[in-house]
Formats: structure tokens, C-alpha cells, sequence
């Protein structure tokens, strides 16, 4: 058995908290991330062409279904690029 990663385990982490989706880009700091997306049978990546997008889209459906919302993205303060 493989050991798990810190990306599994916040994929983890969020499906027990109830999410289905988030919404995000792939790639560089976000790869680890998505790949643990791709390989959970409960939770899916919905690709945005920007990140600004994937917050708006995470905000709707928190307000639509009153459930935890994520959004992920890889730039802003803190990011290495």
C-alpha cells in the first residue's frame, strides 16, 4: 500500500466535510492536488479558465446549496512562480 500524500488527505478531509466539486485550474502548485481529485470516487475538479471564476463559482454554490464550497489557485501572495 502506498503512503499517502498531503494532497490526499486534504481531498479526504474535504469529502468528509461534504464536498462534491472544486472549482480551480490545473497545474504547477495545484498538480499534487488534482491528481488526488482525479483518483477520489466522490469528488470532481470542475475546470474554470480563471481562478477569479472559481471563487464566483464556489461563492454561487455555497449561497445556492448552503454547503461548504471550494475553490482552489495557484497565484496570489505566498504562491512560489
Amino acid at each position: 500500500m502506498a503512503a499517502k500524500r498531503v494532497a490526499d488527505l486534504v481531498v479526504e478531509t474535504l469529502a468528509g466535510a461534504g464536498v462534491e466539486r472544486v472549482y480551480g485550474l490545473t497545474g504547477d502548485s495545484l498538480n499534487g492536488l488534482t491528481d488526488s481529485i482525479r483518483r477520489h470516487e466522490r469528488m470532481r475538479l470542475v475546470h474554470v479558465r480563471h481562478e477569479e471564476t472559481a471563487a464566483f463559482a464556489a461563492g454561487a454554490e455555497a449561497h445556492l446549496t448552503g454547503r461548504l464550497a471550494v475553490c482552489a489557485g495557484s497565484s496570489g501572495p505566498g504562491t512560489c512562480t
